[in-house]
């Protein structure tokens, strides 16, 4: 319930434009970030929107925030980033079909058809965040864009061979998940973004506040940037 200055100081700064707050773990940022919410609650007209990759933290923080500021805890939502992106799809009448365990199967289909140019090098879930993280988690569409980039935290060098190679388990897990008529989560995401850089908000949220911003995906960031 109560921030040291230095704490207090970033709730009520003025930023101009996206920041980031960091440090270890422990240290506050949480508790930060659920101030700074109560704070543009009561400050700002609009909607604040907390959010987070992880499914069950954002009703957690929900109950910290009634408890910390109950006058304006009814103009902060609180939602994980799949959530918020299905529910933007099913409001804007987008049909998806997420399923998660036909998503598996489709990926260990393409596996077995061309995973074989993969294995030996890193673990097949090494490649399935491969694909998840850097190719659908950048919005990348072409060869070309994979091959030139600049692979941050992903720890192990990827020759322009094994490029190919995952590029290829790529396009081999898309046709499956099409042939299957089913959705992963990268695409749900991907798909939202897109739809609001297709049509933006009638009303934009007053600010987005992202708790454990590290889990997230360029795609991810992009829409949730897109809702302000």
């Amino acid at each position: 319930s109560f921030l040291h200055p230095s704490q207090a100081k970033l709730v009520r700064r003025s930023f101009n434009g996206p920041a980031s707050i960091r440090g270890a773990a422990g240290t506050g940022k949480t508790v930060v970030g659920l101030h700074r919410a109560a704070y543009l609650a009561r400050t700002r007209p609009g909607k604040v929107l907390v959010t987070t990759y992880v499914r069950t933290l954002p009703k957690v923080m929900q109950q910290m925030l009634t408890r910390m500021a109950p006058d304006v805890v009814d103009r902060v939502e609180f939602t994980n980033v799949h959530r918020l992106a299905g529910r933007i799809l099913a409001e804007r009448g987008v049909r998806h079909r997420l399923d998660p365990e036909r998503a598996h199967a489709a990926f260990e289909a393409a596996w077995a058809k061309v995973g074989d140019r993969l294995g030996e090098a890193r673990t097949k879930q090494y490649w399935r965040e491969e694909i998840d993280w850097v190719i659908k988690g950048r919005g990348l569409t072409w060869f070309h864009e994979y091959a030139d980039l600049s692979r941050t935290g992903r720890r192990h060098a990827v020759g322009p061979d094994q490029r190919r190679a995952v590029w290829d388990l790529y396009v081999a897990y898309d046709a499956e998940l099409r042939a299957a008529k089913v959705d992963d989560f990268a695409d749900v995401v991907r798909m939202a973004e897109q739809e609001l850089r297709r049509k933006p908000l009638d009303e934009p949220y007053a600010a987005v506040i992202v708790d454990e911003a590290q889990d997230l995906t360029c795609v991810m960031v992009r829409m949730l940037h897109a809702l302000v």
